[in-house]
């Protein structure tokens, strides 16, 4: 209750703002939106997605939404700026369930001689994730409702993996697949919780891990039919766009920590054409002692040291949610203050 009240009151004078930018193409001049009749419709042409053929990626279930929202408010921003709230805290919560759970799954010593309860620790990160101004743009921009949808599909499919729930896990990650491209990284992380945390009895053929890329394949013969055939992804090699996503990585995790300076355009951010980019070099020095440090926390090289699963997992769902917008496939803007929401959830 208490991230409910906190969210509230710091997103409630966010309620009047108005459609901005992708906006106007996604829901003000798309007259499928405009018309529940069309529902049916955007799961099998992708061209209702936008009133431009070359931004309408295959996002049936965001554009489900926005047809829903522009009904119930006539057109009006407040019912966009309401769910998306709501959906906002539900994110927290599911986040919050999956980090008090996984901080204390063996083998994990996140607690152990620390003084630190995994319950305050769970709750101050959800709090920060909450309250956090570099997901403002995530959770104030309309057309962003496709990350804070997909994050709130993929926290509770991951929550009910946890528990042992395969069918609504499959049915919560098939939802956040149809919203948005990020949520075709769930199998991953699930293989990620299976490597890291049942170590020895790791097999590719548990059943939640065939469940998840069954539901993947599935997406993705779905999206082979009926994906769009118009979309015009970002003018710049897929090896410039990495590159550039190197940076992208250490970026995100340093406007984290540096909560100012937000903005929607980063055009001064700028591409980077080589690998021996300084900037690319430094990025990926730390991505790489990042990465070791992680396997260390998770299989410590010391006989005495307990492994700290918890955090090697962390930076693990981190990269993974991070890859389908921020690896090899190219999009026009270098970087995005929405993308990396759903990498933040944990």
């Amino acid at each position: 209750m208490t991230l409910f009240i906190i969210g509230l009151v710091v997103y409630s004078n966010s309620l009047r703002g108005d459609f901005h930018f992708d906006d106007h193409y996604n829901i003000r001049e798309n007259l499928f939106v405009h018309d529940l009749t069309h529902i049916p419709r955007y799961f099998v042409d992708a061209r209702t997605t936008s009133s431009l053929p070359e931004n309408a990626p295959y996002r049936p279930l965001s554009t489900v939404s926005f047809a829903l929202l522009w009904a119930a408010g006539g057109g009006d921003s407040l019912p966009y700026h309401l769910f998306k709230m709501l959906a906002h805290l539900l994110v927290a919560w599911f986040g919050f369930l999956i980090a008090r759970r996984l901080m204390t799954t063996p083998p994990n010593a996140f607690d152990e001689g620390r003084g630190v309860d995994p319950t305050v620790a769970a709750f101050c990160g959800a709090l920060l994730f909450v309250v956090h101004p570099c997901l403002s743009e995530a959770v104030n921009y309309i057309s962003a409702l496709t990350s804070v949808q997909t994050a709130l599909f993929y926290t509770a499919g991951f929550w009910f993996f946890l528990n042992g729930r395969l069918v609504p896990m499959a049915l919560l990650a098939f939802g956040a697949m149809l919203t948005k491209e990020e949520g075709c990284s769930f199998p991953l992380v699930v293989a990620a919780y299976q490597l890291f945390y049942l170590r020895g009895k790791f097999r590719p053929w548990n059943r939640g891990l065939v469940a998840a890329f069954a539901t993947l394949a599935v997406y993705l013969g779905i999206r082979h039919v009926y994906g769009s055939k118009t979309v015009v992804f970002g003018g710049v090699e897929p090896l410039v766009y990495l590159f550039t996503q190197i940076r992208a990585w250490i970026y995100y995790i340093y406007k984290i920590f540096t909560p100012w300076g937000y903005a929607v355009d980063h055009s001064e951010f700028g591409f980077s054409t080589s690998f021996l980019d300084q900037k690319v070099l430094i990025a990926f020095a730390l991505t790489v002692a990042i990465t070791v440090r992680g396997a260390l926390w998770v299989w410590p090289w010391r006989r005495n040291s307990k492994p700290q699963t918890f955090l090697g997992f962390a930076w693990a769902w981190y990269i993974i949610c991070l890859a389908p917008s921020s690896s090899l496939f190219p999009l026009f803007e270098a970087i995005s203050e929405h993308r990396y929401y759903l990498s933040l959830t944990v």
